[in-house]
């Protein structure tokens, strides 16, 4: 399944894709012939729904199906979105938390010089800094140096603590894109890498979520990234350090990993500040991701304050 979080007057709601059209989770889960199966609608918020575990899931399956098998001027008009009129959210608009993997892929190492490293390099971004598909990247008047980093980001679909990591994907939801926006110059002047890469806007995310069933192997994706056209990152998910299943494993070790939870990757070779000469983002660009099974992250960039 697709699932998205879309944006209504009033709030942010969950739907699952059906063609062109979203279906809204919470209103066709009151239908009729879906009130047999379940005492109250399923929640309009997607982190609620996939803390709801594997039978929500499912629930949305059995929709996904319903629609399907109907011409879709067939739609009740309360549950369908035409995905071209609809503004997107992240998908999980709302995370607990976001870990990041620094350095992961093989290329990215050869084009800084360094060693492949010997444990993940985990970092965190604010949850502030998310934004959706076609949300604008906001350059901050303090950075000179912005840079794009087109990740593969693993969505937690269930609790768990010290996940052994031959059990750690059953603790997956699914996968979507991730941007992980940089102001370099503020990130090397820090030390660190929190404040460089958590200004508001910094964490593009979407356009939906692909349960872990639409993509049977996380370590065999294309990944491509580019800048008002021009091909800046391209790559395969084949050439990370470490993989989904390790990270998972990994980070879990450290902290109790929550639905909705959100760990992006790391990204491949081809980042702005690395190439001859640097390559920086300014406003009017468009970066554009894509991700085998993931769809396309598209954001324009505009000055900020």
């Amino acid at each position: 399944m697709k699932l998205v979080s879309y944006v209504t007057a009033r709030e942010r709601r969950a739907g699952v894709l059906v063609g062109a059209v979203i279906v809204d989770l919470e209103r066709a889960s009151s239908e009729v012939s879906f009130q047999a199966r379940r005492t109250k609608p399923l929640p309009s918020n997607l982190k609620q729904l996939l803390g709801e575990g594997d039978r929500a899931l499912e629930e949305c399956s059995r929709i996904e199906a319903h629609f399907a098998e109907m011409p879709t001027e067939k739609y009740p008009p309360h549950c369908r979105i035409p995905l071209r009129q609809a503004k997107l959210a992240p998908p999980v608009p709302d995370p607990q938390k976001i870990i990041c993997v620094g350095m992961n892929y093989r290329d990215h190492c050869e084009e800084q010089n360094k060693p492949l490293p010997e444990k993940p390099v985990i970092f965190a971004k604010f949850p502030t800094a998310l934004i959706g598909h076609g949300d604008s990247i906001i350059k901050p008047s303090l950075s000179e140096q912005l840079d794009y980093e087109a990740e593969l980001a693993v969505v937690i679909g269930k609790k768990g603590k010290d996940i052994p990591e031959r059990e750690a994907l059953s603790h997956v939801a699914g996968y979507t894109i991730m941007n992980d926006v940089t102001a370099r110059d503020i990130q090397f002047s820090d030390g660190q890498w929190v404040r460089g890469k958590s200004f508001d806007t910094f964490a593009p995310c979407g356009p939906f979520l692909a349960t872990r069933d639409e993509v049977p192997d996380p370590q065999n994706l294309g990944i491509r990234l580019t800048v008002n056209g021009q091909l800046r990152q391209s790559s395969t998910t084949a050439n990370m350090v470490f993989s989904v299943g390790f990270l998972v494993s990994y980070v879990s070790k450290c902290c109790t990993l929550l639905p909705g939870d959100i760990i992006s990757t790391g990204t491949p070779g081809g980042v702005g500040v690395f190439r001859k000469p640097p390559a920086f983002l300014k406003a009017g660009d468009v970066v554009r991701i894509e991700i085998e099974k993931l769809g396309i992250l598209e954001n324009s960039v505009e000055a900020g304050d």
